[in-house]
């Protein structure tokens, strides 16, 4: 089957309407689907399944909550998938393997305000039978992407389950530790076009959330300009190399004076990232793009948009570019033998590697003082002051 009309035929798909349980005092209304994943334009099959969900804000006080599905044997499909709250509408996938989801089987959702031990009770009355949907696509439109990385040929195997962090530690000490950025734009990559699209989304982030970042472009502008001859220098067939990712970032925020320093995010082997690292950057205010490679080739560029940490577990919401729909993903990060960190839900092949962060630099001491002049506007104030000793210079007597 074609991709667009696999897409078409998903997009029109009946989904089931069900009511989650939200903590009081409000429920919020929710379509969830699961999918198999199919990776690339040759509809490569997986053994993952996509769980998505989307939800209205019921006007709580709160980042995220923890999601939750339960099958009517028992079996805790969906466990603690943290769901960041946005404003309006809010949309959460993640990926499992296909074994643990069953067609035709009733399936229970909560939303709740803490981390669950034990798995949530089934109940039949607010339960919902979920038939497998139609295919959804990944990197239908980037198989490359990282020139210099190959082509995408296989993920690799899905994850194991179950899925759910460790254990948090008890009480006194806080069980998690959570950042989240929300509004962050999830603009839909070309060909191959990843790299530019990713940063375009973290550059319109910093310009909506700092008035010092003005860029005067849409996201799709910043995207179109960022993949072009005199920045990224993107290829629609092999994607953008991480040197032209680089320069090409860095020439767009000279051209346009934004104040934003570029940093790689490290704490891993080599000059690879860690999961605090990560989550360090996000909470500092800094946006973050992450690059991941695959064993059997190719490569790919995501918006990282949030992470948690449980102890030792990290994981982390990202906006990716080509998975078909403007949604956040949530990914555990699972530490290797080697050290190196694989995103759960993207084939064990994967391996996460160069990560980039963008940070607004704080304003001048002039440019707090003086807000709405800057420095050149602060001239005609010291003026004043030279002024008058030059009147007193005019003024005294000869000798």
């Amino acid at each position: 089957m074609p991709v667009q009309s696999t897409r078409h035929l998903a997009a029109g798909w009946a989904i089931l309407t069900i009511v989650m349980v939200i903590p009081s005092p409000a429920a919020a209304q929710s379509n969830e689907s699961f999918r198999p994943v199919v990776w690339t334009s040759a509809l490569i099959v997986s053994d993952l399944i996509e769980y998505s969900a989307e939800f209205q804000s019921s006007g709580e006080d709160k980042d995220y909550f923890f999601l939750n599905v339960v099958r009517d044997d028992g079996t805790w499909v969906i466990q603690n998938l943290p769901v960041g709250y946005e404003p309006g509408l809010s949309k959460i996938a993640t990926v499992i393997p296909a074994s643990v989801f069953q067609t035709g089987a009733s399936y229970h959702t909560t939303f709740q305000a803490n981390y669950a031990t034990d798995a949530p009770p089934f109940v039949a009355g607010q339960a919902v039978v979920q038939l497998i949907g139609l295919p959804v696509s990944y990197l239908v439109n980037g198989g490359s992407c990282r020139d210099g990385q190959g082509s995408f040929t296989d993920p690799g195997a899905a994850p194991t389950f179950p899925l759910q962090f460790v254990a948090p530690p008890p009480a006194p000490q806080p069980p998690f530790d959570v950042t989240y950025h929300k509004d962050v734009p999830d603009l839909a990559q070309g060909p191959n076009e990843c790299g530019p699209t990713s940063v375009a989304n973290s550059l319109t982030w910093l310009d909506n959330e700092h008035t010092s970042v003005t860029t005067n472009m849409s996201t799709a502008e910043l995207r179109d300009t960022l993949k072009d001859a005199d920045h990224m220098m993107t290829d629609p067939n092999s994607g953008t190399s991480d040197a032209d990712f680089l320069a090409g970032k860095q020439a767009l925020v000279n051209e346009l004076g934004l104040p934003i320093d570029t940093t790689t995010i490290g704490g891993g082997p080599g000059s690879l990232p860690s999961g605090d690292n990560i989550k360090k950057a996000l909470a500092e205010g800094a946006d973050v793009e992450l690059s991941v490679i695959w064993a059997g080739g190719g490569g790919h560029w995501v918006t990282v948009v949030g992470a948690i940490n449980f102890g030792m577990q990290c994981g982390v919401w990202i906006n990716d570019p080509d998975d078909g729909e403007e949604k956040s993903q949530f990914h555990f990060l699972d530490v290797r033998a080697d050290g190196k960190m694989s995103l759960r839900g993207y084939g064990d092949g994967n391996t996460v590697d160069l990560t980039i962060a963008e940070k607004v630099r704080p304003p001048s001491l002039l440019a707090v003082l003086f807000p709405f002049c800057g420095f050149g506007g602060l001239m005609p104030l010291l003026t004043i002051p030279i002024g008058i000793l030059a009147m007193r210079h005019s003024r005294r007597k000869p000798i």
